[in-house]
């Protein structure tokens, strides 16, 4: 069975929007009227970033015997990897990595499904592009999607994005959904900052719970003090007067082990982290302390200082997962 594109819109998870493209099937997190402002800020440069496919699968019910596809990468970070997760009955039973040598690569994968009739869940990489070509269900009787039991929608930068989890399922944004049994939906971008200019409040994406991570960047690139609040506070009074009903969680900046060295007009860092989320507060929402989430230890860190590893991660999102319970 290859599967035609309404087949494969039904089994996706993590997009607002999906299209054929020479053939290959395509997909966004970020409306319309969110990517046309991506093409404008910063000149554009963010743009690319917005159609990596972060927390993206497919989830599905179905007898089949494997799974294959042709994928084509196209760059969507500042990373030069990308990795598929493969899950039956939600244990992981394949991985697959490459490094990126290219602007565009392509290739094929096919998993293996043990015999009978089990939910198989493929997650796409959280760092790249990725189009999809002839989906086959071998030998398929039955093809139903997986329903969630939640919806999760996730704003803030590189950390929620996935940067740098090797095995994408595993990123503290997908740990959590996978906790939840919830949908996701990552509108994180590597390298963004407070700005409530990207909240789009015709945003076709009702959930349950909405976290937000924004403020590292915030305090190495802002350039006063006074700028540094008024975006966030901007952030705060704008995604609290559009889900007025949700319950928004707020997570302050974790540790980064580079505050000595980095520049910031902000002043000291750990004292901006409190102060966010003390106003996060301010505005009605519940505050995860993010000093609370992560070791101060170079080895959790796949860059030493601030992006977690997949060591990293399994402690932030089990630190996280027992604060949102709280």
């Amino acid at each position: 069975m290859i599967l035609n594109e309404k087949q494969l819109s039904a089994i996706l998870t993590g997009a607002l929007c999906t299209w054929t493209e020479d053939g290959a099937f395509r997909m966004s997190r970020f409306t319309e009227e969110q990517l046309r402002y991506y093409a404008q800020k910063n000149g554009g440069e963010l743009l690319k970033k917005a159609y990596a496919t972060a927390s993206m699968t497919l989830d599905f019910i179905t007898d089949a015997d494997a799974l294959s596809f042709d994928w084509w990468m196209r760059e969507a970070s500042s990373r030069r990897f990308y990795h598929f997760d493969f899950y039956v009955d939600g244990v992981m039973y394949d991985h697959y990595d490459a490094m990126r040598t290219e602007a565009e690569y392509r290739g094929h994968a096919r998993f293996a499904i043990p015999a009978g009739t089990h939910r198989v869940t493929l997650y796409l990489p959280n760092l790249m592009a990725t189009s999809l070509r002839n989906v086959t269900l071998e030998n398929a009787t039955v093809l139903t999607p997986y329903q969630r039991s939640k919806r999760i929608y996730f704003l803030g930068d590189s950390i929620t994005q996935g940067y740098d989890a090797i095995y994408p399922s595993l990123s503290y944004a997908n740990r959590i959904a996978s906790r939840m049994d919830a949908d996701v939906l990552n509108q994180a971008i590597g390298s963004e900052i407070f700005d409530s200019a990207i909240l789009d409040e015709a945003l076709p994406y009702e959930a349950d719970l909405i976290v937000i991570a924004y403020g590292t960047n915030d305090w190495a690139r802002c350039e006063s003090r006074e700028a540094f609040f008024a975006g966030a506070s901007a952030f705060l009074a704008r995604v609290r007067e559009l889900y007025p009903k949700t319950r928004i969680v707020y997570v302050s900046p974790i540790f980064r082990g580079d505050t000595a060295t980095q520049a910031s007009r902000v002043g000291d860092f750990f004292e901006a982290a409190a102060a966010l989320g003390a106003l996060a507060k301010q505005y009605g929402l519940d505050v995860i302390d993010g000093m609370t989430l992560m070791p101060r230890l170079s080895a959790f860190y796949s860059d030493l200082t601030l992006h977690p590893n997949d060591l990293g991660f399994s402690v932030y999102a089990e630190n996280l997962w027992r604060a949102l319970g709280e």
